[in-house]
């Protein structure tokens, strides 16, 4: 019986990565599709690279925050683990991003995005060998 269940579990297993990697390759379509659309719009003459303009910042803080994204759904397909360094480092860039670039946020969600970023980052670099070690045996 415990085969059978063993069995079953292998080809789940296999299904959600498969599932992992369908929603991947969506997340990469989607970027390639949000890149398009902005240089269809520079070369349209709606999006200048001078000054401030808050769609240009907006598209950079996003397409930073998914290529972290893909990188903590590659590390979970590949070892069935998630790495809690990338989570941290998806969460600090997220923060920092948010505090930096974001035009149309209150002083409030500033002041807290900001103090998430700090908190992460002290944590990340304090816990950096803990957070490497865990990564290294779950390869």
């Amino acid at each position: 019986m415990s085969s059978f269940v063993e069995k079953i579990t292998v080809w789940i297993d296999k299904l959600v990565s498969l599932v992992i990697l369908l929603v991947m390759l969506r997340m990469v379509l989607y970027m390639l599709t949000s890149l398009l659309i902005v240089f269809q719009d520079m070369l349209a003459g709606n999006i200048w690279f001078h000054g401030h303009n808050e769609e240009m910042l907006d598209w950079f803080i996003f397409f930073i925050v998914m290529v972290k994204a893909y990188k903590v759904l590659v590390s979970y397909t590949k070892y069935q683990h998630i790495s809690i360094r990338y989570v941290t480092e998806l969460v600090i860039v997220s923060c920092f991003l948010e505090f930096i670039f974001e035009q149309d946020i209150t002083d409030h969600y500033r002041m807290v995005s900001g103090a998430v970023g700090l908190v992460c980052l002290f944590l990340y670099l304090y816990f950096y060998q803990t957070f490497k070690s865990m990564d290294e045996t779950h390869q």
